[in-house]
C-alpha cells in the first residue's frame, strides 16, 4: 500500500520553483500581472464632483485638478424672469462644460428649481466666481440675490481638502 502525505509548500520551495522558471514563463507571468494591473486602474471609479450650493456663500472651496465643480442655486426663471449670471475674477482655472435647470422634486405652480453650474477644474490656482440673480430687461436695478465662492484648484500631488 502506497500512502501519499501532502507535502507542504514552504517559502525556500517556492522561490526555487521561480528560480526554475524559464524566461517565457517568467515573461508571460510578468505580462499577465501588468495587463491585470491595468485592468484595475482603468475601472477605478471616478472622484463624485464637488457640489456648491447657496449655503456656501462668501467660502472658499479647495478641489482637485481634473475635478467637477458643481454650483446649484435655487432658479425661478420660468415664473419670475430671473436668472443668474456669473463672472469669474480669472477664467483660467475653471471650465464652463455646462448648465441645465433642475425642476422642483415636488412641482407646483412657482415652485423654485435648482439651476446647476457645471465646471473642470483643470489649472491649479484660485478663482473668485461672482453670481448675480436679475432680470435682463431691468437696467441700472441691483440684483435681487447675490452669491460669491472662491474656489481653490490644487494638483494632484496635494489631494483635496474640502470646505
Amino acid at each position: 500500500m502506497i500512502t501519499i502525505t501532502p507535502r507542504r509548500l514552504q517559502m525556500r520551495d517556492l522561490a526555487r520553483n521561480i528560480y526554475q522558471c524559464t524566461p517565457l514563463k517568467m515573461m508571460f507571468v510578468f505580462i499577465s500581472l501588468c495587463f491585470m494591473l491595468m485592468a484595475v486602474c482603468a475601472f477605478r471609479p471616478a472622484s463624485a464632483p464637488t457640489v456648491i450650493t447657496g449655503a456656501d456663500n462668501g467660502k472658499t472651496v479647495v478641489v482637485p485638478s481634473g475635478e467637477q465643480v458643481i454650483i446649484q442655486l435655487p432658479d425661478n426663471a420660468g415664473s419670475t424672469g430671473y436668472t443668474w449670471n456669473f463672472t469669474t475674477s480669472r477664467n483660467q482655472v475653471l471650465t464652463l462644460q455646462n448648465s441645465a435647470y433642475i425642476p422642483p422634486s415636488h412641482p407646483m405652480p412657482g415652485a423654485p428649481g435648482t439651476i446647476a453650474f457645471t465646471f473642470l477644474a483643470h489649472d491649479s490656482g484660485s478663482v473668485n466666481m461672482y453670481f448675480e440673480l436679475r432680470r435682463s430687461w431691468e437696467k441700472n436695478v441691483p440684483p435681487a440675490q447675490r452669491f460669491t465662492v472662491t474656489i481653490q484648484v490644487q494638483s494632484h500631488g496635494t489631494g483635496p481638502s474640502h470646505r
